[in-house]
């Protein structure tokens, strides 16, 4: 900051005296690199900290440091915006704090509702004397669609039972793929959206649910793990934990699982 005084002399050689001063700020430092997050409770899903999401109406936390934070005339001093850059679309400002804000920090509130898909985030912050930060970057995934899930291929209704666990009669090829098999512990296979967690149950109460007395038969991942929502349908397998068989399970040996 610099205090400004004044002496003014007119033609005939009278000076006035000092002037009151005023103060003025310069600025020319624009505020550091920004930082942008989705808040822990709104980045939704198995991990807190990977930005992909089921909440289409998230709140972000914004923050910054300024280098001249210590000598500004004013407190107010910093606005801050930030822009959704979705694909094959220009910058859409999404959040503008508007009023210049005292804080090096700042929660947005809820933003959207956001459409399912990448969104490519910019953030800037500008200071009351016109600086602006470089940008800070944040790809967030949102996804509320249920991943869509199958045994076997999702055109065929008869299929699921791993070739390897549909036993048969070699000389009628009908018959290893048929879902009837001598394997008390099958492999089974299908289609998930890709990085989905499947998990298998037997239902011994024919109720179409997922309850206390259904079986935990295993769990994997569809693969390939690095899928996205530009490829939604992964493949999984998984082999029987449990032996179908076991009368501790099932009282009644062989028979029909669903």
């Amino acid at each position: 900051m610099y205090a400004i005084t004044a002496s003014v002399e007119d033609q005939a050689g009278n000076v006035m005296g000092i002037s009151a001063g005023v103060i003025i700020e310069i600025d020319t430092y624009a505020p550091n690199t920004p930082y942008l997050d989705l808040i822990t409770a709104d980045d939704a899903g198995r991990s807190d900290v990977d930005n992909i999401t089921r909440v289409n109406t998230p709140v972000f936390t914004a923050a910054i440091s300024d280098p001249n934070e210590l000598i500004h005339l004013f407190g107010t001093n910093l606005r801050y915006r930030i822009y959704d850059r979705t694909e094959g679309s220009g910058d859409m400002l999404i959040y503008d704090s508007g009023a210049l804000l005292n804080t090096n920090s700042v929660n947005t509130g809820p933003l959207g509702p956001m459409a399912d898909g990448v969104h490519n985030l910019k953030l800037e912050v500008e200071d009351r004397a016109g600086n602006i930060s470089s940008d800070f970057l944040l790809q967030v995934i949102v996804d509320t669609v249920p991943p869509p899930a199958s045994f076997g291929e999702p055109t065929d209704s008869f299929d699921g039972l791993h070739a390897d666990s549909d036993s048969g009669v070699a000389a009628i090829p009908s018959t290893v793929n048929d879902r009837a098999t001598n394997d008390t512990t099958p492999t089974l296979f299908g289609r998930a959206e890709a990085n989905s967690i499947v998990r298998l149950y037997a239902d011994r109460n024919w109720n179409g649910g997922i309850d206390a007395d259904d079986l935990f038969l295993g769990e994997t991942v569809a693969i390939p793990l690095d899928g996205n929502q530009a490829d939604p349908l992964g493949y999984w397998e998984i082999t029987s934990a449990f032996d179908l068989n076991d009368p501790h399970f099932f009282p009644t040996r062989d028979g029909i699982i669903n």
